[in-house]
């Protein structure tokens, strides 16, 4: 994300840690929690 952002990864993770609040942290997580949902959806939870 630190590269798809060009930005730092400390960056990333502090706005992840929610360190601070600007367009660009609001960006980073918005696009976190969009990977991880994509992520979930396609998990199988079939026997």
């Amino acid at each position: 994300m630190a590269l798809e952002f060009d930005t730092s990864k400390q960056n990333v993770k502090m706005a992840l840690d929610y360190y601070n609040n600007s367009e660009l942290a609001k960006k980073i997580r918005a696009r976190a929690k969009a990977l991880l949902l994509s992520e979930a959806a396609s998990i199988i939870t079939e026997d």
